[in-house]
This record gives C-alpha cells, structure tokens and sequence, in this order.
C-alpha cells in the first residue's frame, strides 16, 4: 500500500484535538486519591511542544505538562510545576505513575508481558 494523505485519514493517522477522559488513581500520605483527568493524544504537535520543552529540561516532565490538559484542551502543569518550584515541591512519584500511565492508556500504548522464558 502506498501512502497517500487519504489513506492516513481512512486509518486512523491523524488525531482527534478532543481530549480523551481518564480515571487515575494515586496515594499520598493522606490515603489513595482518585481523579479525572483530561489527556491530550499525541500528535505532530504534542511532539514538537515535548521537544522544545524538554530540550533544557525533563522529558518525562515534558511529556505529562503537555499531554494533562483540561476539558478544552489547555495544559493543566508547566514543566516547573512539575519538577518543583518556589510554590511548591516536585510532583510526588505515584501521581507521576498515574499521570504517565493515563497518557500511555490514552494513546494506546499498553504494555504488554512478554514471552515466558
């Protein structure tokens, strides 16, 4: 099959600009927290906002402040509200779990186990 910008639309090669509603759940010393969260899919955009973000900085932190949006799209977290800044600490590691995996959910990239050795 050739390429062609028709067949990239009739199978799925562009994304959708709504954001897709993901349930996470995390704990704190305050008990296991549960919230909605809206996650932007990646796309040619979503990449080049990772890359130019991430290049003085934290990929993975990139990754979430571009991708954890609100219900028309705008990001929720800057990079800084991330990994920390004078308001407060770097964001704690279970929501960072919970955060990564919604976004990997989202975009369909499940992990999958491997062969038994």
């Amino acid at each position: 099959m050739i390429l062609t910008k028709q067949h990239a639309i009739d199978t799925g090669g562009f994304v959708s600009t709504a954001p897709v509603k993901k349930e996470i759940t995390w704990h704190t010393a305050s008990g296991e927290q549960t919230a909605i969260v809206f996650v932007r899919l990646k796309s040619y955009q979503s990449v080049m906002a990772e890359l130019k973000s991430g290049v003085n900085g934290d990929a993975a932190a990139a990754r979430i402040a571009s991708s954890i949006v609100d219900e028309q799209s705008q990001p929720i977290f800057t990079i800084a509200d991330i990994v920390g800044n004078d308001e407060h600490g770097p964001m704690g590691e279970s929501l960072t779990i919970a955060l990564l995996n919604a976004i990997s959910e989202a975009n369909s990239f499940e992990v999958k186990p491997g062969p038994k050795p």
